[in-house]
């Protein structure tokens, strides 16, 4: 039977942020792939926003990215996007982090 259900993703959290990166990790219920779209302008435009991904084909259920080269002082705002293996894709709430001066 086909696989539907995109993979529910949860406790997203972002840790060891300083002037000029983050990193942003979470969970899933499956294994899955792991992608961050990132942008200084809110809502995220999925279009034209920077996006940092995991190596493709690795299917995890815990994932964790690391965004580099940002600018100090400045709120970032983000969503984490997960696909399955069957291409079910879920996407977190946007949320949003302060760089270090």
């Amino acid at each position: 039977e086909n696989d539907v259900t995109a993979p529910v993703i949860s406790q997203v959290v972002v840790s060891g942020i300083t002037h000029a990166s983050a990193t942003i990790a979470w969970t899933t219920n499956e294994p899955a792939t792991g992608k961050i779209y990132y942008s200084l302008i809110t809502p995220v435009d999925k279009a034209s926003t920077s996006t940092i991904s995991e190596t493709a084909f690795t299917l995890a259920a815990s994932h964790a990215l690391n965004i580099a080269s940002l600018s100090a002082s400045s709120t970032y705002h983000f969503f984490v996007e997960s696909a399955d293996a069957s291409g079910n894709i879920a996407t977190s709430s946007q949320s949003s982090f302060l760089t270090l001066p």
